[in-house]
C-alpha cells in the first residue's frame, strides 16, 4: 500500500514543524508550504497530493479559502481547514 501524501500549508513556521512531524510519524508523506504560493506551486509540480490540511487564516493578500479554491481548479482532492481559534 502507498503511503498517503498530505500537503500542509501554514504560515506559522513552527506549528507547521510539529504537524508534519506528527504527520510523519504516522507514515504519512507530508509537503509543507507556508504560503499560498508555495502551496500552489506544490500542486502545480505534479506531485500527487492526497489531502490538503491549510491553515484558514494564512498571513498573506490570500487566506485559506480562497487558496484552497486555486488548489481545488488544479486538483481533486479533500481540503481540510486547520485553526488554532477553537
Amino acid at each position: 500500500m502507498k503511503n498517503k501524501t498530505i500537503l500542509l500549508v501554514d504560515d506559522d513556521v513552527i506549528i507547521l514543524d510539529e504537524h508534519r512531524l506528527s504527520l510523519e510519524e504516522y507514515g504519512y508523506n507530508v509537503i509543507t508550504a507556508h504560503n499560498s504560493e508555495s502551496a500552489i506551486s506544490e500542486v502545480e509540480s505534479g506531485t500527487e497530493i492526497d489531502l490538503v490540511l491549510m491553515d484558514i487564516e494564512l498571513d498573506e493578500e490570500r487566506d485559506g479559502t480562497e487558496t484552497a479554491q486555486l488548489i481545488l481548479d488544479r486538483i481533486n482532492c479533500p481540503v481540510l481547514f486547520l485553526s488554532v481559534h477553537t
